[in-house]
């Protein structure tokens, strides 16, 4: 209540509103900074639960007792010369579709293709799983590799231009296709390879996805940066496992 005659002081208002208007931005920030100390935490955790998962679904797989028990026969491509257990790539492939599923919950990230990729994903893991446990025919598993990398062409997952110093190849669709489809059926088998070296694969994993997931924090895609972590971590549970059980491999369970 001003009494008659009084006059306002100048500006009183304006400076009131910019007080406001600064109390509000501080705690606007104020809860940006917590929200994302929250999500740091709870990215951090899911990273140390991927870990922890394969390492011990590593060590229950690897038991004779467990009905995932595998055994990887000595042949003449392989660097060991007794049977050893290989189903170090389940214990990988579940870490990593579980802790997906609950990143993708709690940021609600939830993309309409996420379906058909862990489709894709599954029907890999089924017929490496039934490779390792009876042997499937090399034309059956290659059938499935064409069926999934035709699944990610569908689903809009596809090289559609080559870079090279000085040149860039922008490719038709029709090209784009099959190049993605031939790309993704090389990558699948020559990751198999891999297994048949101590560590290489998983290895590989490690430092590959630890990459790609600095280089989407540079790019500000936070959920990819995630779940290359995810794969990452995964990978270097089973690395701990297996330096500390160094019988064990990862089969051919893991896409």
């Amino acid at each position: 209540m001003k009494a008659r005659g009084e006059r306002p002081v100048p500006g009183s208002g304006s400076r009131a509103t910019v007080a406001a208007v600064v109390v509000n931005f501080r705690w606007w920030q104020n809860i940006k900074k917590e929200r994302s100390e929250r999500v740091a935490q709870m990215e951090i955790f899911i990273v140390l639960t991927a870990f922890a998962i394969t390492s011990g679904l590593s060590w229950w797989f690897s038991r004779p007792t467990s009905w995932f028990y595998l055994l990887d026969h000595p042949n003449e491509r392989s660097l060991h010369n007794q049977p050893m257990p290989c189903s170090g790539g389940l214990a990988i492939l579940v870490a990593i579709y579980l802790c997906f599923a609950v990143a993708l919950t709690l940021l609600g990230s939830w993309d309409s293709n996420l379906p058909l990729l862990a489709m894709a994903g599954l029907l890999v893991v089924v017929v490496s799983f039934i490779d390792d446990r009876f042997t499937v025919p090399v034309h059956y598993r290659l059938a499935i590799h064409l069926i999934v990398a035709a699944i990610l062409v569908y689903a809009g997952f596809r090289i559609e231009q080559i870079e090279l110093p000085g040149l860039v190849w922008v490719m038709s669709p029709l090209i784009s296709g099959v190049v993605t489809l031939l790309y993704v059926t090389w990558m699948i088998n020559l990751y198999n390879f891999m297994d048949g070296m101590d560590g290489l694969a998983a290895g590989m994993a490690v430092i590959g996805f630890s990459a790609l997931a600095f280089l989407g924090l540079l790019a500000g895609h936070q959920l990819y940066a995630l779940l290359c972590l995810v794969i990452a971590g995964s990978a270097a549970g089973f690395l701990a496992f297996n330096s500390q059980f160094p019988a064990a491999c990862r089969g051919d369970t893991d896409p």
